[in-house]
């Protein structure tokens, strides 16, 4: 069966994040929303469309599938920023559209209707005639969804890593050595590395640890909790309710909080209810508001638009390749673009475009020849390439916003 996973920008709001990558990119556990699409429908060919902007950064992220094709065949539609699996798929070849709520989220159709389907900008407004059905799935429109649902994803990954047999066989072992695991069936633990004087407790939620983890003294870490291939932990780190990406660097306090991968936050301060992008690195000290003294409900600007959350807490939202100076201080609800850089003894603005230098001064925009320097940088400390797709990639993004 062909699979067309698509993005649909009214039903995703996922800025400052969606400037970098497609709504089916974002991390929700050991997954991303693709990740889970392709472990469920495994036997399936799977296209990808995006928008023109990111056709070419998205296909060099995926060279096994096809993104915006050209040649349209009978197939499942599937939104991109939905936790999808075959259970919530009805069983026929007959043309039907699926809708949660009111939103149209994917359909089966036939190769004329779904090429109709994308003419129309993946709107079945002229397919009235197809019958329709309403599922019940996990749609996120917003990061605070995704932050929302931590727990039922990693929920999701332990099902599947204990029926893989992966992780588990090194429980007994930390058990004997003095790890104190609370709840040890709950948790799961790879290959690693775990010191003297680490708790996990699994009361609330699993603990999935990948493989490769090193994870230093003094640490407690409660479930619900992934922590990605490769990820470190510093001493005296307390996790809770979190995921954490591959390769990462972590340390201080992070509660309710999806970092994503080659993200340092080495050192002390505290994360809350907040998405962070990909190589980010927070300096010593940076910490985030996730209440307000009110104790009101946190508002959240994207671009001129301002969005009423319903929600009490709530933190920051940080781009790819952000960078902050020790000390920096988040406020609630702050959006910074991707590829800024914060120095600032006060709070910093809530809202800081995409590709800014931001000091107490003022906004200015960064010198794209140092961005894209300091980019080739740091991922050659990873043994990482930062090639020349990616550097068109944010060259183009720097001419749009400079118009």
């Amino acid at each position: 069966m062909n699979i067309y996973v698509y993005e649909n920008t009214i039903l995703s709001k996922f800025y400052p994040l969606s400037s970098t990558k497609a709504c089916f990119e974002f991390r929700i556990s050991s997954d991303t929303f693709l990740d889970r699409i392709k472990k469920t429908f495994s036997d399936c060919k799977i296209n990808l469309f995006v928008r023109k902007e990111l056709r070419d950064v998205v296909s060099h992220r995926h060279p096994d599938l096809e993104v915006n094709p050209k040649n349209i065949e009978d197939g499942l539609w599937l939104v991109g920023n939905a936790v999808w699996n075959k259970n919530i798929i009805p069983k026929n070849n007959n043309e039907i559209i699926f809708f949660d709520d009111k939103n149209c989220i994917g359909a089966y159709l036939k190769k004329q209707s779904g090429k109709q389907f994308l003419d129309n900008n993946f709107s079945p407004k002229k397919l009235k005639s197809i019958k329709s059905k309403r599922i019940d799935i996990m749609l996120c429109r917003y990061l605070w969804d995704i932050i929302d649902h931590i727990g039922k994803n990693i929920n999701d990954d332990k099902k599947y890593f204990a029926e893989e047999g992966k992780l588990s066989e090194n429980l007994k072992f930390f058990e004997r050595n003095s790890k104190k695991l609370i709840n040890s069936q709950n948790i799961l633990i790879g290959k690693v590395e775990i010191q003297p004087n680490v708790v996990m407790d699994a009361t609330a939620g699993p603990i999935v640890i990948d493989d490769n983890v090193t994870i230093k003294s003094n640490t407690h870490l409660e479930g619900p909790l992934y922590v990605g291939c490769g990820s470190t932990i510093s001493p005296l780190t307390y996790v809770k309710n979190s995921v954490i990406g591959p390769l990462c660097k972590i340390g201080g306090e992070l509660n309710s909080v999806v970092v994503e991968g080659y993200t340092n936050k080495v050192h002390y301060g505290f994360l809350g209810n907040s998405y962070i992008g990909e190589w980010v690195n927070l300096g010593a000290g940076t910490s985030n508001s996730n209440l307000k003294n009110n104790y009101g409900k946190v508002r959240v600007q994207m671009n001129d638009e301002v969005f009423d959350t319903n929600r009490i807490h709530l933190g920051c939202f940080i781009g790819d390749f952000v960078k902050t100076s020790i000390g920096t201080k988040i406020n609630t609800g702050s959006v910074y673009g991707s590829g800024s850089m914060i120095f600032s003894k006060d709070f910093p603005s809530k809202n800081i475009p995409i590709l800014t230098w931001y000091t107490d001064n003022g906004m200015s925009k960064v010198s794209i020849d140092k961005f894209i320097l300091n980019c080739q940088r740091m991922k050659k400390r990873r043994g990482v390439d930062f090639d020349i797709v990616e550097e068109q990639f944010y060259r183009n993004l720097f001419v749009q916003i400079e118009k």
